[in-house]
């Protein structure tokens, strides 16, 4: 199946950053949130605002201090719904969600009790607030981007021209500029993201993993970017990519290389830090490459992590046999938060 990311951005850059490996003393966790069992995180609100966790038939909006918020109890509304993928509002006072891949219905529900259900044809993928918490863009398996109020209706429908709408999120300047991951679905072939402007004009594309980060101002980027691009121009059916993490202006320029690193995992709203992933510890790096904060944990099949958009908080869920055990929350300081 494909895995094909569109990612609503307003305006895109690519930049290169160099690494520093100076010590910095790592970060320990402000607090650390037992999770019981059948318990998921499934999204936090990008600014840290709010987490979202998923267990005993009910969605639980959850503050930074770790008191619940509010909840929102699916379970007694339809056994079918299994949410997979939760938004969130930045005031926390709705969420947006969609199922697993046979649940053809996306779910809005706001603090209060109100909740309506939007009906698909094709499976939904993904959902997503704008700025101001009224609308929600949700994706689907069928290549199709909607637009709807927080009430329900359709404010507009447009093919992305992709096999799969996934991993959405809205810039400053919503909709203004693209950028599109795409795998093939079947055969031999290598990941690919392409940036294009709002009218689908093509404005570079690389080979490169799939996820992927954009400024608020869309002046730059950071991806996993194939080191082998003329031979993959040359022989699409190459060997397995070599990727190093990479930080783009909008033209494709690269403004830094971060080397040592294995993946990127968020990019400051102004493009000057970054959050990466190395191979036993998180690290922050300005576009110079100097570490600025660092967290001692090994993000594999063990534990993952959440950076909330302003770079204030990181969230480590620590995992065992694939079953969640906790989740840690990290203040970050300055400089890596603004």
């Amino acid at each position: 199946m494909a895995t094909t990311l569109a990612v609503l951005v307003a305006g895109i850059v690519l930049v290169f950053a160099g690494s520093d490996t100076a010590f910095v003393a790592p970060l320990t966790p402000g607090w650390s949130k037992p999770l019981g069992k059948g318990v998921r995180l499934v999204g936090v609100e990008e600014y840290g605002r709010c987490i979202l966790f998923a267990g005993n038939g009910a969605i639980q909006v959850v503050l930074p201090s770790g008191e619940t918020m509010w909840s929102w109890p699916y379970s007694k509304i339809s056994r079918y719904i299994n949410p997979r993928a939760v938004a969130v509002s930045h005031d926390c006072d709705a969420i947006a969600l969609v199922g697993d891949a046979s649940y053809k219905y996306a779910w809005i529900a706001q603090r209060g009790g109100k909740a309506v259900s939007i009906p698909f044809t094709v499976t939904p993928t993904e959902a997503a607030f704008d700025r101001t918490g009224q609308l929600v863009a949700i994706g689907t398996y069928g290549g199709a981007l909607h637009l709807y109020a927080r009430s329900g209706d359709l404010q507009w429908t447009r093919d992305a021209m992709v096999a799969i709408v996934d991993q959405l999120d809205f810039t400053e300047q919503d909709l203004s500029t693209f950028v599109f991951s795409n795998e093939p679905n079947h055969g031999p072939g290598l990941p690919q993201i392409v940036v294009t402007d709002a009218s689908r004009t093509t404005l570079w594309s690389r080979w490169a993993q799939l996820d992927t980060f954009i400024s608020s101002s869309g002046h730059r980027v950071l991806a996993g970017v194939d080191v082998n691009q003329a031979k993959h121009e040359r022989d699409f059916f190459g060997e397995s990519q070599e990727a190093i993490v990479q930080l783009l202006d909008r033209d494709g320029h690269v403004v830094a290389s971060y080397s040592e690193y294995l993946a990127p995992l968020a990019l400051s709203d102004d493009g000057a830090r970054a959050w990466l992933r190395g191979a036993d510890h998180l690290a922050c790096v300005d576009d110079r490459g100097e570490v600025l904060a660092r967290i001692d944990v090994e993000i594999a099949s063990n534990s993952r992590a959440v950076v909330s958009r302003d770079f204030s908080q990181v969230l480590v869920v620590r995992d065992r046999d694939l079953d969640p055990v906790s989740v840690e929350r990290y203040e970050v300081p300055k400089p890596c938060r603004p």
